[in-house]
């Protein structure tokens, strides 16, 4: 089935923003980007903030998934909370990783009242209650913030590039933490 022209607009959007960030693409360039005019975008999305909402939303269903899969396929409490390191892995080694939207979003848009913001922090505190949530599950429950920290640190590491094993790294770290909370018995 053919994506929707509201799809498509978005899809590219997502890759302009990756690329440029979200103020450098102001509505005129991101049209031209795109390749479809400003009123398109603007018959499909409010504002840009309400594209950049939706591309965010693309994105975050994308990496949903991926740790998804990864953690129902893991054996075990442990494996799974692990899993979430390997499908960080499997994030940073796809085509056109440029970082975390998320993370970018929330740099980017300071005013705390942005919706834009908002719903950047509100998906961060959602993957921070993810990894707690496993943590729990494993047996090692204090280790929830730590694991959430390594996480943010290894995509951050990967998109600039400091090491070609930031997922890798952050996944010894968590096993690391995960066994001086909770032994294995």
């Amino acid at each position: 089935m053919r994506p929707s022209k509201r799809d498509e607009i978005v899809e590219r959007a997502l890759s302009v923003f990756a690329e440029e960030g979200y103020g450098r693409a102001g509505m005129d360039a991101l049209a031209e980007r795109i390749g479809v005019s400003k009123s398109s975008i603007y018959n499909h999305f409010e504002s840009k903030d309400a594209l950049i909402l939706a591309a965010l939303g693309v994105q975050e269903a994308r990496i949903d998934a991926l740790v998804s899969t990864r953690v129902a396929a893991a054996e075990g409490p442990r494996a799974a909370l692990l899993a979430v390191f390997e499908a960080l892995g499997l994030w940073f080694a796809s085509p056109g990783f440029r970082g975390c939207l998320f993370q970018r979003a929330a740099a980017e848009f300071q005013a705390e009242e942005s919706p834009v913001r908002v719903a950047a922090l509100a998906r961060k505190r959602a993957f921070a209650g993810r990894l707690q949530d496993l943590a729990e599950a494993a047996g090692a429950p204090g280790a929830g913030p730590a694991l959430h920290a390594l996480a943010e640190g290894a995509i951050l590491r990967a998109a600039l590039g400091l090491t070609k094993d930031a997922a890798g790294e952050a996944r010894r770290a968590a096993e690391t933490l995960i066994a001086a909370e909770a032994p294995a018995r």
